[in-house]
């Protein structure tokens, strides 16, 4: 080979590692970083709701494994009303979607848990009376019956699959991005009230916390 052909091959490589380390700052530095702490903005009580303090909270510093390099805020907790019906709150914060960093779908999640996945269909869900596509799934482990309803945020837009994460995750990477993401999640054992036990305990909830959390959570509703 060519003394030449050898200096231009060197050439090329080095502009692709420089243009990819590049990107990577680039990408690192319009991460979106967030000061906004759930385990403290979400209320432990609020309206006819309580948290069950005898089922264990569970933070980012509980996790282990890959959840723990995805997620820098994970917040889980059961909350019980007067009529003792309760709904198990989970949300999960990730400062940077990349690569295999990004939120899990629960329609992902549960099967890896043993659960079965008997129905799943988008589901009107309304905030401040307005309205949200969300996803509702009717799961099923032994003999328990759970209905999840959830939905995922990248960067400043809600996305209702995994197509859509990934779209926009690769749209936001051309001009130089990285979104953040969040999966926001809510779910009763008893199916046949659920639905609207769910949305009662939405709309109580985000009339109890701030517009800057209530953006942060769900964009574009405020």
């Amino acid at each position: 080979m060519k003394s030449s052909n050898v200096i231009l091959i060197l050439f090329m490589f080095c502009v692709v590692f420089f243009a990819s380390e590049l990107l990577q700052t680039k990408l690192l530095t319009n991460a979106n970083v967030v000061n906004i702490n759930l385990e403290a903005k979400l209320p432990k009580a609020f309206d006819e709701w309580k948290l069950d303090e005898r089922i264990p909270v569970i933070d980012a510093s509980q996790v282990g494994g890959l959840e723990n390099l995805i997620y820098s805020q994970i917040v889980s907790r059961t909350y019980y009303n007067k009529d003792n019906k309760r709904v198990m709150l989970s949300i999960a914060y990730g400062p940077m979607q990349r690569d295999n960093m990004q939120v899990h779908f629960p329609d992902v999640c549960y099967p890896a848990q043993g659960f079965e996945i008997l129905k799943g269909y988008e589901y009107q869900l309304y905030i401040h009376g307005q309205s949200l596509n969300a996803k509702q799934l009717v799961t099923k482990r032994g003999m328990r019956n759970e209905l999840v309803t959830y939905w995922v945020k990248v960067g400043d837009r809600v996305v209702n699959s995994r197509f859509q994460q990934k779209l926009y995750l690769v749209r936001d990477g051309l001009v130089g991005k990285n979104p953040d993401g969040l999966l926001f999640r809510i779910s009763t054992v008893n199916e046949t009230e659920g639905s609207q036990l769910q949305q009662e305990f939405i709309n109580e909830l985000f009339d109890s916390i701030s517009e800057q959390t209530i953006e942060f959570l769900v964009p574009g509703v405020i």
